[in-house]
C-alpha cells in the first residue's frame, strides 16, 4: 500500500492481517517489495482469556526485529501497540481496553540480512543436519 505523507513524501507500508504475522517469509516478502513500515490488524478475541493475545504480540515484535521495520498493531480485542524496529513497544493499549492511541512510526528503507536471505538459516541447518547424519552413518559402517 502506498500513500502520500506530509513530511515524508510517498510512503510504502505493508498491512498484515491477523494470523499472517506467523509467516516470516510472507512478511519479509512485503519488506523486500518496499514496505517502509508494517501494520497489523487483528481480532484476538477468539483467544479468550488465554495467553494468546500476548503471544501474538510477541510474534509481531519478532517480525519487526527480523525485518528492522516499525509496526503499528491494531487489535480490537487484544493488545494494540506501536513497536519499533528493535521489537520494543513504545506505545500500547492493554488487552480488552476500549481506547485510542497514536504515535509516529519511523520509516526504514534498508534491508536486513534476514530480509535479504530469509531461508538461509533453515537451509544451512538442514544441510548441516544431513552432513552430520551422513558422517554418523559412515562412521557406524566403518566400525562393522
Amino acid at each position: 500500500m502506498e500513500f502520500d505523507s506530509r513530511g515524508n513524501g510517498r510512503v510504502k507500508a505493508a498491512n498484515i492481517i491477523c494470523y499472517e504475522s506467523i509467516f516470516p517469509g510472507l512478511v519479509s516478502g512485503f519488506v523486500r517489495n518496499g514496505a517502509q513500515f508494517l501494520t497489523l490488524v487483528t481480532n484476538d478475541g477468539w483467544y479468550g482469556t488465554s495467553y494468546g493475545p500476548y503471544q501474538h504480540l510477541a510474534i509481531a515484535k519478532l517480525r519487526c526485529v527480523e525485518n528492522r521495520r516499525a509496526m503499528a498493531r491494531c487489535a480490537n480485542t487484544g493488545v494494540t501497540a506501536f513497536i519499533d524496529r528493535f521489537g520494543t513497544v513504545y506505545r500500547q493499549i492493554p488487552w480488552w481496553e476500549p481506547q485510542t492511541v497514536s504515535a509516529a512510526v519511523p520509516l526504514e528503507s534498508r534491508l536486513s540480512f534476514y530480509t535479504r536471505y530469509p531461508d538461509l538459516f533453515p537451509k544451512a541447518a538442514a544441510v548441516f543436519s544431513v552432513l552430520l547424519a551422513g558422517a554418523a552413518f559412515f562412521r557406524r559402517m566403518q566400525r562393522r
